[in-house]
């Protein structure tokens, strides 16, 4: 099946590239790095996240917290998180489009980069895509689970991973989702969460990064497409090449 281009009228509600790596700078002073790194990107509204509450001797025997974002701040419109392990950057919301998006991750890993040892191995590449709708989304996919019981099912949420070449992807599928809408209500409706990453120890190169963002990317832009029902896909607005 040919797949879209782009969507016309995206279901993204949240876009977040993270790169976990590891660094032969001391850990304390890794985000003041990045920090002064990003000057030139202006970086600005720099906050700290409520984590740096949390003795740094637990954060480090913690799995959980290990590669967590110390601090929150802006650079144009995009939102970056980061840390001693991480760094993460969101897209503005309404999503802009893969095609904006990618220049200003690379923009802000280049910056980051061009400080020597600020990043020596990287261990992680992820991106994750929230999709809301409004209606039940597994009346729109080709996903089907059957069950014997009879009873009218209120809620579900289903997980599923898939691999290839070192590239995984994560789908979550629930109907329990609500988001915030500015001077509305909150809305209710069902997710499709698309996780796609690869843990494939890498040299902290700007190519080599870019290029496994990339596949990553795809990887979970496929399963996205492939997931859907094609007359759902025909209300989203697909342009194809």
């Amino acid at each position: 099946m040919k797949r879209p281009k782009h969507l016309q009228n995206p279901p993204i509600v949240d876009s977040i590239c993270e790169i976990r790596f590891d660094s032969s700078l001391p850990m304390d002073i890794v985000p003041g790095v990045i920090t002064s790194a990003l000057k030139t990107l202006k970086i600005s509204e720099i906050e700290k996240l409520p984590i740096l509450q949390i003795p740094e001797s637990v954060r480090n025997m913690d799995s959980n917290l290990l590669y967590a974002p110390y601090y929150k701040a802006k650079v144009e419109d995009f939102t970056l998180q980061f840390g001693a392990r991480v760094i993460s950057i969101s897209s503005p919301m309404p999503y802009i489009g893969w095609e904006q998006f990618l220049p200003m991750i690379e923009k802000v890993l280049k910056e980051v980069l061009a400080t020597d040892e600020v990043m020596t191995q990287i261990k992680r590449i992820a991106i994750r895509t929230v999709n809301f709708f409004e209606d039940d989304i597994l009346d729109n996919l080709k996903f089907k689970v059957s069950t014997p019981i009879s009873g009218k099912k209120t809620q579900y949420h289903y997980t599923d991973h898939y691999e290839d070449k070192g590239f995984i992807v994560r789908t979550t599928i629930a109907n329990n989702a609500s988001r915030a809408i500015p001077q509305k209500e909150m809305e209710l409706g069902s997710v499709l969460d698309i996780d796609s990453y690869t843990e494939k120890n890498s040299n902290a190169d700007l190519t080599l990064i870019m290029s496994n963002i990339g596949i990553t990317h795809e990887k979970g832009k496929n399963i996205f497409f492939d997931l859907l029902n094609q007359d759902f896909l025909n209300t989203l607005g697909p342009a194809y090449d």
